[in-house]
């Protein structure tokens, strides 16, 4: 009577409230990329690679 009021929560029925883990193993979860998508993605991330190599290397080279 004197305590904090206890808040009124719904009680949610079993698996019908949101889960904020990962997924687990039984849950399939679809491939984010298709194969064009994921060769065209590493193709970008080569290219990415390549040009930052060549900036460390000029930028070496400018360095006392």
């Amino acid at each position: 009577m004197f305590g904090p009021k206890e808040p009124d929560i719904p009680q949610a029925p079993h698996g019908q409230y949101p889960n904020l883990s990962t997924p687990g193993p039984d849950i399939p979860r679809p491939p984010v990329l298709d194969a064009q998508g994921q060769a065209k993605m590493e193709t970008e991330l080569e290219a990415l690679a390549k040009q930052t190599q060549e900036r460390g290397e000029a930028a070496a080279k400018d360095a006392p």
